[in-house]
């Protein structure tokens, strides 16, 4: 959310996007010509992204030893911050889905109908955040990045191609399948199908009709025509969406919200997945170590003390009387320097630093931001 210049690139990235696809399929007809049209407008919100959130992988890598820091001195759990990350998507998703609906839904000219057009905008919001999170949690699984990055781009090729558009269901080899249903694109592309195209009536017009030309246009023979569109009613001439998808796809009209359902499960799924990788996840907090836990520092304050008893019984007289102080020593440091190369030259983050601690005292180091503390 803080990062303004990566939420300005999305907003303007889904604007541009939706006017180049909008203007592809520019006021599409209701009749036969833009049944096989439709389909790839509908596709296109899931493609595009999935692609975009391919990011996200890098993105989990990046603050991945800022995060196990934090762990491991107890300032915040892992799950806290992926569930706290996962709701922020929220608004930047809606802000970004709406920009590119309105421009999208209404250049394609799809059903004009308040419900179809919301019911088409938040399983677009569902499924950017489906895919979000999807590889995020990739990131979160693979301990390093060429691995996170090769299965990144094995699984957006793998739901791109099995997503249910460039294969219908019905055309897959029965041994893949299964690919199907664990594809969130895919139960997200079958909620928009049946969305769009249940209550769409098409006109059969040339060339979907057979036979058509000039010398079928007129005479006896131009009542005698036979469409070759699935879902088609010969009679009439007119195509039925509903029986279209079903014979076509093998898509069924009541399965819209259950999709969707789907897609919020998924996203739940992958959140606590992606939790889990990083708590289980240890070693990537750079060189800010605890040197000794709780458990162990209390461990071994009871040995010393069990050491010294001992002592005490067996050499009473070895040992210096009461009321002698314990040497301790003084922690302190003078004309303390530190430089670091940036771009190619030495900068200066610490210039004479000096200061003391004094035993058995907690210290608190206090300055205002960029003054140096973390260093």
């Amino acid at each position: 959310m803080s990062d303004r210049l990566s939420l300005a690139v999305k907003v303007f990235s889904a604007t541009v996007q939706a006017l180049v696809c909008g203007s592809l399929f520019y006021n599409l007809p209701t009749t036969s010509e833009s049944i096989f049209l439709r389909p790839g407008v509908l596709f296109f919100p899931i493609l595009y992204f999935l692609m975009e959130a391919m990011s996200e992988t890098t993105a989990s890598f990046r603050g991945r030893p800022i995060l196990a820091r934090q762990k491991r001195f107890g300032f915040y759990t892992p799950t806290a911050y992926c569930i706290a990350n996962a709701l922020t998507d929220i608004p930047v998703v809606l802000l970004q889905v709406t920009i590119f609906s309105l421009i999208l839904y209404f250049m394609a000219a799809l059903q004009m109908d308040a419900g179809k057009f919301f019911t088409f905008w938040i399983i677009v919001n569902a499924n950017n955040l489906v895919f979000l999170q999807l590889f995020r949690m990739v990131g979160a699984l693979c301990g390093h990045f060429g691995t996170a990055s090769q299965l990144t781009g094995l699984l957006s090729t793998v739901f791109f191609v099995y997503g249910g558009y460039l294969i219908p269901f019905q055309s897959m080899h029965p041994w893949f399948r299964w690919i199907f249903y664990l594809n969130p694109g895919a139960y997200a592309f079958e909620s928009l199908m049946a969305n769009e195209f249940t209550g769409l009536d098409l006109d059969c017009v040339a060339p979907q009709y057979v036979p058509y030309g000039p010398q079928y246009e007129s005479g006896a023979l131009a009542s005698h025509h036979g469409c070759t569109v699935l879902g088609s009613d010969n009679l009439t001439g007119v195509i039925d969406g509903h029986a279209y998808i079903t014979q076509q796809y093998s898509y069924a009209t009541g399965h819209i919200w259950r999709g969707f359902g789907v897609l919020i499960g998924f996203w739940i799924a992958f959140i606590a997945v992606t939790a889990l990788a990083f708590e289980l996840r240890t070693g990537d907090g750079g060189s800010s170590v605890l040197l000794y836990r709780r458990s162990l520092r209390n461990k071994k304050a009871g040995q010393d003390i069990e050491a010294a008893r001992g002592e005490k019984s067996g050499q009473e007289t070895s040992l210096a009387p009461p009321s002698q102080p314990v040497k301790q020593s003084t922690f302190c440091w003078h004309d303390l320097d530190y430089f670091v190369k940036y771009q190619g030259q030495q900068k200066q983050l610490l210039d004479k630093v000096f200061g003391y601690v004094q035993p058995g005292n907690l210290v608190a180091l206090m300055g205002s931001s960029g003054a140096g503390k973390t260093t």
